[in-house]
């Protein structure tokens, strides 16, 4: 049994819940303090990496689709904007899941069907 610290106003369990949920650790106040107090440059170094790599996919994304816009209207334009969807529902959910790992299975839910 892993012991949980209470985090009182950041939003943790009180002493007697922490034995009732499993995943008390890996909730987002928890990782976020643990990981700022562990290894702040890492995690620092991560959040800014990941959000640099969110905003130049989206803005890549949104480039292409105002191009799109621009050609006349086809299948073709349409598949292309299909499959714009990839990279900006794996960008969101992957920079969603460094602050929350427990979204991880509903992170890989989104990116499975955006495939």
């Amino acid at each position: 049994v892993v012991q949980v610290r209470y985090l009182g106003a950041m939003g943790g369990l009180p002493p007697e819940l922490d034995d009732l949920d499993r995943f008390a650790e890996f909730r987002m106040p928890y990782v976020l303090k643990r990981c700022t107090e562990e290894d702040p440059l890492q995690f620092y170094g991560a959040t800014i990496s990941g959000s640099f790599a969110l905003f130049l996919t989206l803005s890549m994304c949104l480039r292409q689709s105002h191009v799109l816009n621009g050609r006349p209207l086809c299948m073709q334009r349409g598949y292309y904007r299909g499959m714009l969807i990839f990279p900006m529902v794996w960008a969101v959910c992957c920079w969603a899941t460094l602050f929350c790992p427990l979204a991880r299975p509903l992170a890989e839910l989104f990116m499975g069907q955006s495939e």
